[in-house]
């Protein structure tokens, strides 16, 4: 049998050697000096051998019995050589007796026999960990003789092993419950090392052996952003850096370090965490931030330009209304008569423009109307057909079960025109125009991205084309007034089209968004409530009852050269005028009178006492007074929230003087 154990070997060695010598001695010497006087027998040599080996020994015979044990032995096990002599190996743990007994009969027929781990018993009944080699040892006539079997005492180094195995299996369930990438990768040869079950979930395989730029970055090289290079120059201190896999389309921040593996080589300790969530969330922050300037921004804009139209309608109204009365005074081969008429359009003009404003600041008029927006689509097609260029093609993915909403139709034609006139000029010769239609519904999650969005049910106007797009910078001032990108020598735009639209959508209780990119056109959402019922329409036209035909008039004005004129063009129209330049004294005159004035004139905004507040106390005086309102309309006083049977007509300033007097007889000749 193969020696196993090389102190065993050396041992047998020996003892053979000495075996050698001796016989050669006694050949040479005869019988002159008997050996057993100079030399122990080999019995005694082989105890002597065995005696002063540091492990413990324990020879058996051929049958399996113990012949011998040395002191190491009986240190380790506290059994004496006597206790075990001619014994059995009883000093095994039932559990392994049976495997003891096949290893020795395995030695004894020969057999190789490999070095294993097993458990021993003490005597008093200590387990022990016990390596074992043994060795076959034979007579003179070579025959098996006996076993001798070498046990060292591996218990501590058992249990040393056993802690960095807890201590192993410990870390990496404690790298495998982070929900982070986790890998060690060769710094050199970029192999992956190791990698947790997050990142081997992540990616759906087992990753170690691979090329980490290869498995992890599904690239064919190292990557360009690869931080091995900083981390080394760190010398161990960790790397912190932030990317994005194009693998998982996921961002990350990273921590990276250079470690030593197990067998020396330098190594890469990859930390991943995924912030692709937190980064949309810092995103949609941003943008609401920006929406939350933007619309205090605009507040502020539509608040001047609201109070600025205003009192431009009112010197508009003067200039109109005293051009109009110069101009029926005068003849027309007058040399100022055309003078007059030039005045009279600049006014109108600067009417429709205060109009604008008006619409930017959500402060212009509106008549809302149950709107099919398919059928006004379908309406203002033939007025694009005859401005468009041929080679802008015009789609039209319009939905067959489209909720009406509750609008203002020439307002939604001025929506539709500048949002498709801005396409026309973004595309300028050719492109693909395309118009939809859905109803949608927006809930909690989709609003709280859209700062003036409210939850609920609408129609959806989309207009998109295939234009050269807009930057950032340009998306970010679009709806800004009197922005431009046409260039104001151009005279091909004010910067009011896109603000107008805005003012008009967020009138109508709607939002509009615009997504763009340069190169790849731009596309507008505009969002108007759906209307759910008919009947829930505004007010209705108030029902006018019989009057008495007195024409004294109560005119009511905060602006004096607008009660003057008023006055004026009424007086010269042969009625009795009485005015007043405030809400108070308009009651105070109303008190006096009210039983000859058949109408009151009344302006909205006023100091001291508003229109609106002036209006329900003339109707506590008389319920069946009749007022006839006249603004140039603002956000304070909206004239669609006065729903009084006493309001029978509204008109806007600038007002033509023959439009004016018609409405006045309209609602002094009702029956």
């Amino acid at each position: 049998m193969e020696t196993q154990d090389k102190t065993t070997t050396e041992l047998l060695d020996e003892l053979a050697g000495l075996r050698q010598r001796v016989a050669e001695f006694e050949r040479e010497a005869g019988d002159a000096r008997p050996p057993s006087r100079s030399f122990p027998d080999c019995e005694t040599m082989l105890r002597s051998l065995l005696s002063s080996s540091p492990e413990p020994m324990v020879v058996y015979n051929a049958r399996g019995r113990v012949l011998w044990i040395n002191s190491a032995f009986t240190d380790t096990f506290g059994w004496s050589c006597e206790e075990l002599l001619g014994r059995r190996i009883d000093y095994v743990p039932e559990e392994y007796l049976e495997q003891t007994k096949e290893t020795l009969e395995k030695a004894f027929r020969g057999e190789l026999v490999s070095p294993f781990d097993t458990k021993r018993l003490t005597k008093d009944g200590r387990v022990l960990d016990i390596h074992i080699s043994s060795a076959l040892f034979r007579d003179e006539y070579g025959r098996p003789a006996g076993h001798i079997v070498t046990l060292r005492d591996v218990t501590e180094r058992k249990k040393a092993e056993e802690a960095l195995r807890l201590e192993r299996e410990q870390l990496l369930s404690i790298f495998d419950s982070i929900n982070a990438v986790i890998s060690v990768a060769d710094v050199q040869t970029y192999e992956i090392l190791f990698t947790n079950r997050f990142t081997r979930n992540l990616y759906g395989k087992e990753l170690i052996g691979g090329l980490c730029y290869k498995e992890i970055h599904g690239l064919d090289s190292p990557c360009s952003h690869c931080p091995k290079g900083k981390a080394l120059s760190l010398k161990g201190e960790p790397y912190h850096w932030d990317y994005h896999n194009p693998t998982t389309n996921r961002d990350y921040l990273a921590t990276d370090r250079i470690i030593k593996w197990t067998d020396g080589r330098d190594a890469k300790f990859h930390l991943g965490i995924d912030v692709t969530e937190r980064k949309r969330l810092e995103t949609e922050k941003e943008n609401l931030q920006a929406q939350l300037v933007r619309a205090q921004r605009m507040k502020a804009i539509s608040t001047l330009a609201g109070g600025v139209a205003h009192d431009f309608n009112n010197l508009l109204h003067v200039i109109q209304g005293y051009s109009e009365m110069l101009l029926l005074e005068s003849d027309e081969t007058d040399p100022s008569y055309a003078d007059i008429q030039k005045i009279i359009s600049a006014a109108r003009t600067g009417a429709n423009m205060v109009q604008r404003l008006l619409a930017f600041a959500k402060q212009a008029e509106t008549r809302p109307v149950p709107l099919d927006l398919n059928r006004r689509i379908r309406n203002i097609e033939k007025i694009w057909a005859g401005t468009f260029p041929r080679t802008i093609r015009v789609e039209f993915q319009l939905a067959d079960d489209l909720a009406r909403i509750n609008a203002d139709p020439d307002q939604v034609d001025q929506i539709l025109m500048n949002l498709a006139k801005n396409a026309q000029e973004a595309m300028e010769r050719s492109g693909t125009l395309t118009v939809a239609t859905a109803n949608v519904s927006a809930d909690r999650e989709f609003c709280s991205l859209r700062l003036g969005l409210c939850p609920g049910d609408y129609v959806l106007l989309t207009i998109s084309d295939t234009g050269k797009g807009t930057d950032k910078q340009t998306r970010d001032r679009m709806f800004d007034p009197f922005f431009t990108t046409k260039g104001w020598a151009s005279n091909r735009g004010t910067g009011l089209g896109l603000p107008v639209v805005q003012g008009i959508v967020e009138q109508h209780g709607g939002f509009i968004e615009c997504f763009s990119e340069v190169g790849k056109g731009t596309t507008f959402n505009v969002y108007l409530p759906r209307l759910a019922d008919d009947s829930a329409i505004g007010r209705s036209e108030p029902g006018l009852g019989p009057v008495d035909n007195i024409e004294t008039i109560l005119l009511v004005d905060d602006e004096d050269l607008v009660r003057e004129l008023g006055a004026r063009i009424l007086t010269k129209s042969g009625y009795r005028v009485l005015t007043a330049g405030n809400g108070r004294e308009a009651l105070d005159l109303y008190r006096q009178h009210h039983s000859e004035i058949a109408l009151v004139i009344l302006d909205l905004i006023m100091p001291e006492m508003s229109g609106a507040e002036c209006l329900n106390e003339l109707a506590k005086i008389n319920p069946e007074v009749r007022v006839f309102i006249s603004s140039g309309h603002s956000d304070a006083d909206d004239p669609r929230k006065i729903n009084h049977s006493s309001v029978r007509m509204i008109v806007l300033k600038p007002y033509e003087m023959k439009q004016f007097l018609e409405a006045v007889r309209v609602v002094l000749d009702e029956q």
